[in-house]
């Protein structure tokens, strides 16, 4: 069985989205002011932390159902 993180892994677009993200995060800059630095179309910048987090939510629930079942089958079987 596949771990969740491997069937979610981010692509090569995504993986830029997340580093740019962090990038942001880490900054003391406002989203306007990072964009403009950043060369970056505000909508796109908030499309793309949308998406990230659409990403994230999704591989959490995914992680949530494995424990889920795991927990399901110790106490069943052991």
């Amino acid at each position: 069985m596949q771990s969740p993180k491997q069937s979610q892994q981010l692509s090569p677009r995504q993986q830029q989205w997340r580093d740019e993200q962090e990038q942001f995060e880490a900054s003391d800059l406002t989203a306007r002011k990072f964009c403009e630095l950043h060369r970056l179309n505000a909508s796109t910048f908030y499309k793309r932390r949308e998406r990230l987090a659409e990403l994230s939510a999704a591989n959490v629930v995914a992680v949530g159902s494995k424990v889920e079942v795991e927990r399901k089958l110790k106490t069943t079987f052991w």
